[in-house]
């Protein structure tokens, strides 16, 4: 049994009414303490000071479920080897707590355990928490010092801030999602989970709403630790937990390294991703990050319209002969219109996922094949892997030493399918695995002359918590993942773009903390009615994101859905192999080489402009269903029939249509330019197709329109300032 215990220092100082009387409170801590402005009311429970109340004051909604035997505020776990212990708030009174009023409106929680009796040592553990609240506010800044002086305990994890919902299943829950822009799961009941940064958790955040009542849970970590993200609706909770340097080394805390961003707001999905966007296009990764425009980045990127996922008929028997691959190319970028991008794989003959690190030599026919596609204009990015090692290969003992390593010394072994080698996760801080990683990429470039390269994982990886103290690095956690991932990033771009060689780097999944480093990634998304551009209501303008893959049995009205919501949503198509494209009848290829001449229409837009809004028709009749499968299960999903996006660039406004089905159907929509930052009081509005443009009238900052679709077909209007 955990021994803990606490020496009660709480005085009553009467009730606690926020905003009136002294600039501080004295110690509230044998009182429920109430912080609250006209917008949201937190309230803590006296004693322990779980949070028990978060109530929405506009929507008049409390969002917790109050007290309980499994409330709790914060949640310590420490290590010691292999050893686990818990502690959390709940078995010991708040020692001391007290609210300031700030200079500038604010107001500041300020709630402490001090010197704790840990496994009988006496004051080896003080937990200090801040949440501070602004006047106009209604998410509250949360902070937490975890100060471990045990010569026995380290650190292990940290849960804080952990909440019991008052209605758990009721909430539509938006989640970054694995490489897919974003989710949107309504009236979720099961678990969601990730770790960031991550492909699978690109963005530091997480909102849920009940209509439009919303919680909104985000850090604001530039450096990038590692945490975990949960809502875990069989105990209807939600908590964020954190990973501190030194995990399980006696003596090591968690101090503060970032802020927390806990509370309410009034809206949908989209208004917790413009929020979070305003911190996040201030960070380093998003100010360096203009894909099109700073100084690494690959102008051959930018003019790809549709992708191609290519693999020897030696592999692949239905693939098309490497002989035969560039005039089907040549076809292919004549029905479309656009230029095409090639993602080769197995270019060296080996299964995939075996022998790495080691891609050379290729297969014969690869180096005259790549020579003739790119001489033709091809972008071709060849597939290697820089996160990876066969633990197969004769010669891994030389990269033993770069393998991740747990805390009793194993390797992290992964298995992705059953034809795999047996590859190991190696730690990016290692000098010797980054030195082997970019002379790999930069031979391969100088060998061949890339104009592509694809790098596997190495981005889309969460951090995996090394032990190995060989490596130099704080043992488990902290932001050394990232730091160093991004400086093996920075010596690929480096070996691969030198002497200024327009070398496209593309990555596997968007993940924030490396946009600056890399010229696009991969994505797919699958159809089954959750999906929604989370990442792209971020990040538009500062990533460039490669794929619209089809599934199989899909019928053509979904297709239309896949290929025209990709486009609206900036992302690049195809990534479809020679097999997928064959099953593309006519129709569907009329289809895709309509919407790809729209794209160039609105390329200013998609490339270098941001997606402000989605917009819902009001219209009726603006649904079809389809069959969808999801691991093994098929669903009826009601999918919208036209869908529209909002995009701002350069003061102008442009809205993108899209009918997936084959009927005319109208789309009534309702735009106030003055939400989305239009100053200006008259304004143009014009419809831009293949066949020029045309003037459909004058509006003021309010556009109500009615706009239809016929069946199949897209629409572009562009609103500008008279």
């Amino acid at each position: 049994m955990t021994y803990f215990r606490c020496i009660a220092l709480s005085l009553a100082l009467g009730s606690l009414l926020v905003g009136r009387g002294a600039a501080q409170c004295g110690n509230m801590a044998s009182k429920d303490l109430v912080l609250e402005n006209s917008h949201v009311r937190f309230r803590f429970e006296k004693g322990t000071m779980n949070l028990v109340e978060m109530t929405d004051l506009a929507g008049k909604r409390d969002h917790l479920a109050g007290g309980g035997p499994h409330a709790r505020l914060w949640e310590i776990t420490f290590g010691r080897g292999t050893q686990r212990e818990l502690v959390d708030n709940s078995r010991a009174n708040c020692t001391s707590a007290h609210i300031d009023r700030l200079p500038d409106g604010s107001q500041r929680v300020t709630m402490e355990w001090k010197d704790l009796v840990w496994y009988k040592e006496h004051g080896a553990l003080t937990v200090r928490v801040t949440v501070e609240l602004a006047p106009e506010d209604s998410v509250a800044t949360w902070r937490i010092w975890v100060n471990n002086t045990s010569d026995y305990w380290g650190v292990w994890s940290l849960t804080f801030p952990t909440v019991t919902l008052a209605s758990a299943g009721e909430y539509d829950i938006a989640d970054p999602s694995f490489s897919s822009g974003g989710r949107l799961l309504p009236k979720w009941k099961l678990a969601v989970q990730g770790m960031y940064p991550s492909g699978n958790w690109p963005m530091q955040f997480l909102a849920m709403n009940a209509k439009d009542d919303g919680i909104y849970l985000a850090t604001e970590d530039s450096a990038g630790w590692g945490k975990r993200f949960d809502v875990n609706h069989s105990m209807g909770e939600v908590s964020l937990t954190h990973y501190p340097e030194g995990m399980g080394v006696p003596g090591s805390s968690f101090l503060d390294p970032y802020a927390i961003r806990f509370g309410v707001y009034q809206g949908d999905w989209t208004t917790a991703a413009l929020r979070y966007k305003r911190w996040a296009s201030q960070q380093r990764w998003a100010l360096q990050s203009s894909p099109y425009r700073s100084s690494f980045a690959s102008k051959k990127l930018g003019d790809v319209g549709f992708w191609i996922v290519y693999d020897f008929p030696l592999n692949d028997p239905e693939s098309v002969p490497v002989g035969s691959l560039l005039q089907t190319l040549e076809d292919l970028r004549k029905k479309l219109g656009v230029e095409i991008g090639v993602h080769w794989y197995r270019w060296n003959g080996p299964p995939f996922d075996n022998q790495y690190p080691h891609f050379l030599p290729a297969t014969p026919q690869f180096q005259p094949a790549y020579k003739d596609l790119t001489s033709h204009g091809f972008l071709v990015m060849p597939y290697v892997n820089g996160s990876s090692a066969d633990l197969n290969i004769s010669d891994f003992g030389q990269f033993a030493v770069d393998a991740v390593k747990d805390e009793a010394g194993g390797y992290q072994m992964h298995r992705y399918l059953d034809s795999s080698g047996r590859l190991l996760t190696m730690c990016p801080t290692s000098a010797h695995w980054r030195t082997v990683i970019s002379h790999m990429t930069s031979d391969l470039t100088e060998r061949f002359g890339l104009n592509g390269l694809y790098i596997d994982q190495v981005t889309a990886m969460s951090p995996s918590f090394c032990f190995d103290a060989s490596h130099g690095h704080p043992l488990g956690g902290g932001p050394y993942w990232t730091s160093a991932t991004r400086n093996l990033m920075e010596s690929i771009e480096t070996a691969v773009k030198y002497e200024g060689r327009d070398v496209a780097v593309i990555s596997e999944a968007p993940n924030e903390p490396y946009l600056d480093l890399l010229d696009g990634t991969l994505t797919w998304q699958n159809m089954n009615g959750t999906e929604i551009p989370l990442f792209q209501m971020v990040y538009s303008r500062h990533s460039v994101l490669i794929g619209s893959p089809t599934e199989p049995g899909m019928n053509d009205t979904l297709f239309r859905r896949t290929q025209g919501t990709a486009l609206m949503d900036g992302r690049e198509l195809g990534w479809v192999s020679f097999k997928e494209l064959s099953a593309i009848h006519q129709d569907r290829v009329k289809y895709l080489r309509k919407i790809l001449d729209y794209r160039k229409l609105a390329l200013e837009y998609l490339q270098h402009g941001e997606m402000m809004q989605l917009l819902n028709s009001t219209a009726s009749g603006n649904v079809f269903q389809a069959d969808v499968t999801t691991d093994g299960h098929t669903t009826h999903v009601n999918f919208p029939a036209v869908e529209a996006r909002v995009w701002r660039v350069n003061g102008k406004i442009g809205i993108l249509f899209a009918n997936a089905k084959a009927l005319k159907t109208p789309f009534t929509y309702k735009i106030d330019l003055k939400e989305i930052g239009e100053t200006g009081t008259r304004f143009l509005i014009e419809e831009i197709s293949p066949r020029g443009r045309k003037l459909l009238g004058y509006s003021h900052s309010v556009v109500e329109r009615t706009e239809y679709l016929e069946g199949e077909d897209m629409k572009f209007i562009e609103i500008s300032p008279q």
